[in-house]
């Protein structure tokens, strides 16, 4: 019991580094121009790679899932969750590159709002009043954000359309990827690790698949439009950045392709970083709750604000100071409701004797229920 707590509060500071700086090492060391598709997948890349090493450090438990592992259950229930991971990691990469790293930490983590309306909307599970005020103080926190104009002394100019845009829209999509995966998790009881290399591998799958469909009909388009004029050329022109045409050929096609995704060794950085923290939720989770991912997430948030401070010099502003107390009180009341008793128990009426055997018997039901 003492080890699970050690492994908890270690996995508590983990992730609060690296919830704080990620959004720092993602504009660091992620080129602006690198295809937003290829960040996203070798990121899912590499948390196939670590959770599966991790896993294979468990023989036992690795053998008891695969035991377990069926493809028509995986497909029905983890693919879907996985479809909608591939589509918000990209409006959080679009969005990293365009919005000023506090606010896109805090506006974030407006998430929890989408999560509790998709957790009612396909689980029927309602909020508490408590929780229902959570909600709105996380509401008005995100408008505040959304107003801030701290983008003008901050080395990157928050956009609107490929910033604040994307962020919300991640935010949309992290909540309805949330209930997805607490529903198939639910369902297919499966081990954490394991469930992670599903969607990071479904995902992956279908980002190739969408981007190879990309490049094979602009290759295509632009063969006939070598050919001759032909009514899709000017868009793919268009696409291809003007001038001439980059493909010419199904080589050409490869060619792009490979090209699309080969990153700079530096993308591996903000990739492992957010592989560790994705496995320090499931620790803290498993160990000591969801109440205690609360406190690291608003430690994370601080931390974000503190290392702002010390690389841009730019002070913080009364819309982000403001934002940053309405998103941890929130987060913190929200998680502290939801983990208190809407009423207290009631005692159960004494039992009346039983036999050893029917006691065996009952115990056994109790398990299974």
């Amino acid at each position: 019991m003492r080890s699970a707590t050690v492994v908890g509060a270690v996995s508590m500071v983990v992730l609060a580094i690296q919830f704080g700086v990620q959004p720092f090492l993602a504009r660091r060391y992620i080129p602006r121009e690198l295809p937003r598709v290829a960040v996203v997948v070798w990121i899912e890349v590499t948390k196939v790679v670590l959770a599966g090493g991790l896993l294979a450090l468990q023989p036992a438990v690795l053998l008891a899932e695969l035991r377990r592992f069926s493809l028509s259950e995986s497909l029905a229930y983890s693919l879907p969750p996985a479809l909608v991971f591939s589509l918000q990691n990209i409006c959080i990469q679009i969005s990293l590159a365009n919005v000023e790293m506090l606010t896109w930490n805090l506006i974030n983590q407006s998430k929890l709002l989408f999560t509790a309306f998709f957790l009612w909307l396909f689980l029927g599970l309602s909020q508490t009043k408590l929780q229902q005020f959570a909600l709105v103080l996380m509401a008005a926190a995100a408008v505040i954000l959304t107003l801030d104009d701290s983008g003008s002394n901050s080395t990157v100019q928050t956009s609107f359309m490929l910033g604040l845009a994307p962020c919300f829209a991640a935010a949309i999509l992290s909540g309805l990827s949330s209930t997805l995966s607490q529903f198939s998790m639910q369902k297919l009881e499966r081990h954490p690790f394991l469930f992670t290399i599903e969607l990071s591998f479904y995902s992956c799958v279908t980002l190739l698949c969408s981007e190879l469909g990309v490049q094979l009909y602009r290759g295509l388009d632009s063969i006939a439009a070598a050919s001759g004029p032909g009514p899709g050329s000017v868009g793919v022109e268009a696409a291809s950045g003007g001038g001439g045409s980059s493909y010419g050929s199904f080589e050409g096609v490869g060619e792009q392709f490979w090209q699309t995704f080969t990153v700079p060794a530096t993308l591996f950085i903000p990739a492992i970083s957010q592989a560790i923290g994705g496995i320090a939720i499931g620790l803290i989770v498993k160990h000591l709750g969801s109440l205690h991912k609360c406190f690291a997430l608003i430690a994370g948030v601080v931390i974000t604000g503190v290392v702002r401070l010390v690389i841009t010099g730019a002070p913080l502003t009364v819309s982000l100071t403001a934002g940053a107390v309405l998103v941890c009180f929130s987060t913190w009341l929200h998680t502290v409701a939801s983990a208190s008793p809407s009423s207290p128990p009631t005692p159960s009426p004494p039992r009346p004797p039983v036999s050893p055997v029917s006691s065996h018997c009952d115990e056994g039901k109790a398990r299974v229920s």
